[in-house]
């Protein structure tokens, strides 16, 4: 089931990006300015996430919906995961069950 998550979120995501006629650098620098020049996402994470070698953080994923003015569920279109665990994160010690 990752590897469908991770191939419809590759193809998502490098269609939005040619629709745009964006580079992968070019989207690199967009992922930045939309993170409020705090962190950005290099060409080579983008290209890997392109690939499905590399499935994204909520967090990038919202960054790149935001870079390829999406909306957020777009990267996810396509993609049955189902119900699924999300871990705990600082100061939230019991997981949450959501469908994503």
């Amino acid at each position: 089931m990752h590897s469908q998550v991770r191939q419809a979120i590759a193809c998502n995501v490098r269609a939005a990006r040619k629709s745009l006629r964006l580079t992968q650098t070019e989207l690199s620098l967009r992922v930045k300015k939309a993170a409020g020049g705090a962190r950005g996402l290099c060409q080579a994470s983008i290209s890997a996430i392109e690939r499905a070698d590399r499935c994204p953080s909520v967090a990038v994923l919202l960054l790149l919906a935001k870079a390829l003015e999406v909306p957020v569920p777009a990267p996810l279109e396509g993609a049955d995961v189902g119900l699924v665990k999300a871990r705990a994160r600082a100061g939230d010690r019991d997981g949450t069950t959501a469908r994503v």
